[in-house]
């Protein structure tokens, strides 16, 4: 190759130059046919600036942006290698390519370009080479392996790829500029932002079926940034899921950035290879934002000499999903087979999107969830080979977060029961005996029967599905010989085992008389059929099904229809006709002919808006109705016609300046106190134009004499004099009643000044009524003299602000346009419009700054306008700076300034309590518009949202109605998210007498959110409260386009709970028990505090009951003594809670305690199942009996008061009886003496013996008598 320097290239930059085509040859040397070409020569650049120590990297990297990176960094859904030379918008989008090879050279190799030659030895091909028109091209062979190959060899050796590369370079090319950090580019914070393709706050979710501005090119990214509002974010485990689909590509990247709070940020990845991909980001509570990164990788085969770059579309749904809160479901029984089973599920937090997974063989089939969020109504088929036992619910997210419990729905059985065997398998004539029955789905609540007379089931106990132990008595008379048992389950499905049980003869027995035994427990025993007397508690629970929200909704809608007598203001010149305006417009056509095409499209667009500025036909004043009771004022025309004159070239300026020309008069009148002109053009004129010139004498009088207003200027541009022309002229078939028109700037002077005259309507009737328009007029000379680029509301406010000051308490004008501004408080006050009279009624806020910061004195407008006097055309200051400015003086912030105002313009007309504007009570039908009434008149209201689109200096009011004072203890929190765009006044007032009683507000953070909180008690003495929102806009510019920012208020009542019990009040050492808390305004969402040591809550939940159940576990250290309990609603805001003082007692157990055996005696040789009543029972209780021929062979543990003893007696054992002897985990002893007597067998003809046998004492202080 050869290399060619224009000669005239500075030194300095000739090194550049040379660096970057030297890039080229060494390409070309090495592979001269590779495609990607110019990233590699731009980054050879750098190297050079870099390693050379010219030229500070960080420097020549901000004075290069616009030319290698903006393009490139504003693209990023073109393809890393895309060229397109014909466009010259992109065509430096290449040389940004070169930020590629410094991530692969700051990420792969060592920052110095080491790794680039390389990357170049593995791109070699053989092949035949032919150069036509200098550019290279291949005859034979393909350039295989590219560029893109080569970077894949390098990568591989040290566990990377070229695709692994694009993935990580989308990440790094977005920490850059602001984003800059340490852990990507060296010099980051001098590189441009990558561009982002949608941006969406928390408020603005779910948002579902969308597609990106421009979807991403195979190696392309596209970026999506979502504001998080911290104040919704209830768990750790609520997530941000992205799901995107498309049918173009089949393999897709995403990177979920997660920045928060302390500065830091997080990083997951998410890759997919069938077209579909999700992307989640959690862990929220201190975010403030976050990015999805979505990366085409298209079939991962791309290459570089393929020059089809075509977009790759997707569709995507973003949504914020809460983890839900399970509280309960019913019913919690379903049987295998059922169809449409209607199950309800309470809790909170339940969304569209949500799936319920019952597990195996239970199908859900549709779902209903209520408004309010706190149930759920599905229905479901089980079929009829589902697994049957507990099957664990799982509400969940796909991506997102879930909830469950172990025991969801019980799955029973869709047969009947079965009796498998029975224990034991006989008894005896007059026995009173325990039967386990086995079998399997067997349902609590079945019932057990036995065939045939003289055998009594006195009770049945379920203890699983498997097992059911009946408690029999036998009659002495009862047939001999076999018995069926019957099983029904509650459902009425039946099981019969035919002969499985036999009753044999009665065998008797004798025992000593009135022995004194030791134990016993008040029991009355008579005779050998033993009766029991014992206290069995009998459970009963009601559960509350329903929860009844009511949830409010307030919609705002915006006025379509237009008022009839809108007024917007229009300079109009009155010209020869229509034929003169074709012919100029002709004439600049033919003229712009020469130009480029691009710059004669944009002359021609200036030129056509000044005719329709100007024109009659087509003025945007004359399309709307002429008014009958209001002057308007055309200056707006005029003014944005002379400043897009003044922008043409001169050719151009020349050819319309004459419509910038005042009239040619017959005559005018001179004044002889001021230099004011008033001219006429007939002779029949002539009174009109005395009239005139009297009412802009004493105009000028007030305005600029006693006000201050600086006089206008008119004549030559080069030599001025001050001074004013009036003309009378046809202005209501242009639409307005008059005009001040600007004909050039003042070249003398050192601010940016125009030269004006006014035409004002020939035919205005009655005459009187020409002293507010000429004096309005006049003060737009005054404005165009003191600053003419200032904006269109603040001029015609202003002179809307004189008109009661030329004629006192003149405020009809003033009157008739005030609702189109008090009708829109969501517009911004500096917004204006040529196609309504919103403009005019912003001189309310004139108004204002003349009471409020102005003293009441008419020259502080004047002041305000003296500040705004500039030498540039930017308008800067404009009237909102000098307005601050002005406020500065008085130590009063931006905040305040609007804040206050928002409060001024609610008490007008008929709102008027005579502490704001003083003729305010006047302005009748001038009441700012309430967007609604929120209706708060209960805590069932709650939570409430109202919305609205407001301007950076707009505002939102809405009327609070509630009573407070009838609610339970509580606290109002009113969170606030607007765009972060913006910052955010949130007030709350509390009114009365109809004025304000106290504010609160709160100023939003960096990403918009507001938050208020106020406790009930400061609530309850008002039940009328004024809700306002004021967007205060970011760094505001009174020139800005005026767009609408989305805000939403969330208004929640959150009580506070109240304990009424704990239920148990005593908790032993060493145990595992659930605590019952009792109560009301328990939340969903709610914590429960123990205090002290040595007790865990292992679960807790809010039962449909209302109550709150906890699983605890009481250590066997923990200490001993009373425990205060306290229940925490709504943990995430501080203080909601209710304490209970010594509500438990820590202690040791009660010694466990037998009190009674049933069946209390056994045969020699049998295998009995006793039944044991106590005390204090728990299952980890040692038993034993004083006679070692009876073995207890397992036990089951009923609950604290029941016990079943599974015995074996010994074949050889004699009639005696034992004592029952219990240990617990603490080595304490109880025991029951006499408990159990062995029976053997003695001849039947033994006559049968009443006896009595008393027991006294005992370590449970019972007796019974037999």
């Amino acid at each position: 190759s050869r290399l060619y320097i224009n000669k005239s290239i500075p030194s300095y930059y000739s090194r550049m130059v040379i660096s970057h085509e030297m890039g080229h040859m060494i390409l070309m040397a090495q592979d001269c046919v590779e495609a990607f070409g110019e990233g590699f020569p731009t980054y050879a650049t750098i190297l050079y600036v870099k390693l050379s120590g010219g030229i500070p990297v960080e420097n020549f990297l901000e004075w290069t942006a616009d030319m290698f990176f903006e393009n490139f960094q504003s693209h990023p859904y073109f393809a890393i290698d895309y060229e397109n030379n014909a466009d010259q918008d992109l065509l430096y989008y290449a040389f940004g390519q070169s930020l590629f090879y410094m991530y692969l050279d700051e990420k792969w190799g060592n920052g110095r370009g080491e790794i680039l030659p390389e990357i170049l030895e593995h791109s070699k091909q053989n092949g035949t080479v032919v150069i036509s028109g200098g550019i290279p091209s291949l005859e034979s062979g393909e350039n295989e392996p590219d560029l893109f190959d080569a970077i894949n060899e390098v990568l591989e050796p040290m566990g990377g790829s070229f695709w692994g590369a694009i993935k990580e370079f989308s990440v790094w090319r977005y920490f850059t500029g602001e984003l800059a950090d340490d852990k990507h580019f060296q010099y980051a914070a001098s590189l441009p932002p990558v561009a982002i393709d949608s941006r969406f706050e928390t408020a603005q979710l779910p948002v579902a079926g969308m597609r990106p501005a421009y979807g991403p090119a195979e190696t392309g990214t596209t970026y999506f940034e979502v504001g998080i509002d911290r104040s919704v974010i209830e768990s750790e485990e609520d997530s941000l899921v992205l799901d995107i689909s498309s049918t173009e590509s089949a393999n897709w990247y995403i990177a979920a950035l997660t920045f928060n709070t302390d500065g830091t940020h997080t990083f997951n990845e998410f890759s997919s290879d069938n077209a579909a991909v999700y992307a989640a980001a959690s862990s929220l509570s201190n975010a403030l934002k976050v990015t999805f990164a979505i990366t085409n990788m298209g079939d991962m085969v791309h290459d570089p000499d393929n020059h089809e770059f075509s977009t790759s579309n997707f569709e995507f749904s973003i949504h914020l999903y809460k983890k839900p809160v399970l509280t309960g479901l019913s019913p919690q029984q379903v049987t295998q087979g059922d169809e449409n089973v209607e199950i309800n599920i309470t809790g909170a937090g339940f969304t569209d999107g949500i799936n319920i997974d019952f597990g195996e063989g239970v199908t859900v089939l549709d779902m209903v969830i209520s408004g309010s969020g706190d149930t759920i109504e599905t229905k479901v088929n089980v079929s009829p080979d589902a697994p049957t036992g507990w099957h664990k619910l799982r509400l969940f997210y796909p991506h997102g977060p879930e909830t469950s419990i172990d025991q969801g729905i019980e799955v029973l059985s869709g047969q009947g029961p079965e009796i498998t065997g029975i224990e034991p398998q006989k008894g005896n004539q007059g026995d009173k005996m325990n039967v386990e029955i086995s079998g399997t789905r067997f349902r609590r609540g079945a019932k057990v029967s036995f065939s045939g007379n003289g055998i009594t089931v006195l009770r049945t106990d379920f203890l699983d599905e498997n097992t059911i132990i009946a408690s029999v008595h036998i009659s002495p008379s009862a047939e001999i010989g076999k018995r069926n048992i019957l099983v029904t389950n509650p459902d009425s499905k039946s099981f019969t085992a035919e002969d499985i049980f036999t009753i044999e003869q009665s065998k008797e027995f004798i025992t000593p008389h009135e022995e004194e035994i030791s134990g016993g427990c008040s029991c009355n025993i008579a005779g050998n059929e033993k009766t029991e007397n014992v206290n069995e508690k009998g459970f009963g629970v009601i559960f509350l099904l329903m929860i009844l929200m009511t949830t409010g909704f307030f919609i705002s809608i915006r006025k379509l229809s237009l008022s009839p007598y809108r007024s917007i203001k229009k300079f109009i010149l009155f010209v020869s006709g229509s034929i003169f305006l074709l012919i100029v417009f002709l004439t600049i056509s033919a003229s712009a002919e020469t130009s480029s095409n691009a710059d004669n499209q944009e002359i021609e667009k200036k030129v056509q808006r000044i005719l329709d500025l100007l024109s009659p036909a087509t003025s945007i004043a004359a399309k709307a109705p002429s008014p009958k009771k209001l002057s308007k004022c055309g200056t707006q025309n005029r003014v944005e016609a002379f400043r897009l004159w003044h922008s043409l070239p001169e050719k151009q300026k020349k050819d319309l300046g004459p419509l910038f020309d005042p009239p040619v008069p017959l005559g005018c009148f001179e004044s002889t106190i001021y230099p004011i002109r008033s001219c006429y053009n007939t002779e029949s004129q002539i009174p009109q134009a005395q009239a005139i010139l009297g009412y802009a004498e004493t105009s000028w009088r007030i305005l600029i004499d006693e006000v201050g207003f600086w006089p206008p200027k008119r004549g030559n541009f080069s030599s001025p004099e001050t001074g004013i022309d009036f003309y009378l002229g046809d202005t209501i078939s242009m639409g307005a009643e008059a005009y001040t028109s600007p004909t050039g700037y003042d070249e003398t002077s050192d601010h940016i000044s125009c030269l004006s005259y006014i035409v004002i309507n020939e035919n205005m009737s009655p005459m009187d009524y020409y002293v507010t328009v000429v004096g309005h007029e006049l003060d737009h000379g005054c404005q165009v003299s003191m600053d003419c680029t200032e904006t269109f509301n603040s001029m015609e406010s202003t002179s809307t602000w004189t008109e009661p000051i030329l004629y006192p308490g003149s405020y009809y004008s003033f009157v008739y346009v005030l609702p189109e501004f008090q009708g829109y408080p969501e517009r911004s006050v500096g917004y204006w419009n040529y196609n309504d009279t919103y403009m005019y009624g912003a001189a309310l806020f004139i108004f204002y700054v003349e009471e409020f910061l102005g003293g009441k004195e008419p020259s502080s407008i004047a002041r305000v306008w003296e500040g705004t006097v500039q030498s540039t055309m930017n308008n800067e200051p404009d009237l909102l700076d000098s307005i601050i400015s002005l406020a500065g003086t008085q130590s009063i912030d931006f905040t305040t300034v609007f804040s206050k105002f928002g409060e001024w313009r609610y008490f007008v007309g008929s709102m008027d309590d005579g502490n704001h504007f003083e003729h305010g009570g006047g302005w009748r039908g001038g009441e700012v518009k309430i967007n609604g009434t929120l209706d708060l008149s209960s805590p069932s209201r709650f939570p409430i949202s109202i919305s609205k689109d407001i301007q950076p200096l707009g505002y939102l009011f809405e009327r609070v109605q509630s009573n407070f004072s009838s609610f339970p203890k509580g606290r109002l929190v009113i969170t606030g998210q607007g765009s972060s765009n913006s910052s955010w006044d949130m007030e709350l007032w509390f009114m009365k007498d109809r004025t304000i009683d106290k504010k609160e507000y709160a100023i939003s953070d960096e990403t918009g959110a507001a938050h208020l909180e106020l406790e009930s008690t400061e609530l309850e003495n008002s039940e009328e409260f004024v809700f306002m929102v004021l967007n205060l806009g970011k760094d505001v510019d009174w020139d800005q386009n005026w767009r609408e920012q989305h805000f939403t208020a969330s208004f929640d009542y959150l009580t506070y709970p109240v304990i009424d019990s704990v239920s148990p009040e005593r908790v032993y050492l060493g145990e595992q028990r659930t605590l019952t808390i009792s109560g009301s305004n328990f939340s969903p969402d709610f914590e429960v505090r123990i205090e002290g040591e040595g007790i865990e809550i292992n679960r807790k939940s809010l039962g449909n009951d209302g109550k709150i159940y906890c699983d605890i576990t009481v250590s066997a250290d923990a200490p001993a003594g009373r425990r205060d309990i306290t229940v925490i609603n709504y943990p995430q805001y501080e203080g909601i809670y209710d304490t209970m003082e010594d509500a438990i007692e820590v202690t040791l157990p009660y010694t466990p305690c037998a009190v009674a055996l049933d069946p209390d005696y056994g045969y020699a040789g049998q295998n009995p199942i006793v039944r044991m009543e106590g005390r204090d029972l728990t299952p980890d209780i040692t038993l034993k009996f004083s006679c070692p021929e009876i073995e207890i062979t397992r036990t089951k543990f009923i609950d604290s008061q029941t016990m079943f003893l599974y015995l074996k007696i010994s074949p050889q054992s004699q009639e005696k009886t034992c004592d029952l002897e219990i240990t617990d985990r603490f080595e304490r002893n109880s025991s029951l003496p006499r408990a159990f007597s062995i029976i053997s067998d003695i001849p039947d003809a033994q006559a049968e013996e009443q006896t009595e046998i008393k027991f006294n004492g005992g370590s449970c202080g019972c007796s019974i008598i037999m």
